[in-house]
């Protein structure tokens, strides 16, 4: 639903564009659920021979539980935004001590 959203918005003012399907493309409709194909599915592009082989044997209809987990997952409310911490001004640095001379040794 949301990439529904996204994409509406985004191809409103575009031109409705035909194009020629490639003969090596094909159409079938398969089960989103567990991708077997279907006769009451949903249709899908495939490239010739790469379309799946079994049918299913699930329902091409989400169960009630899965449909409750989309929903959930689907939740956009953003979440509430929250105070920035007050920025705090940084110690000054000391000044580093001057390095001594190192002793030069003795000649012998």
């Amino acid at each position: 639903k949301l990439w529904s959203t996204v994409m509406n918005k985004i191809h409103k003012n575009l031109t409705k564009t035909d194009f020629k399907v490639p003969k090596n493309i094909y159409f079938t409709k398969i089960n989103l659920i567990d991708g077997g194909k279907s006769s009451s599915g949903s249709n899908a592009a495939f490239i010739k021979g790469t379309g799946p082989s079994r049918y299913t044997s699930q329902s091409t209809k989400p169960s009630q539980s899965q449909e409750n987990n989309n929903q959930a997952e689907e939740n956009t409310t953003p979440e509430t935004p929250t105070t920035p911490e007050t920025p705090t001004t940084p110690e000054t640095p000391t000044t580093p001590e001057t390095p001594t001379t190192p002793e030069t040794p003795a000649v012998q």
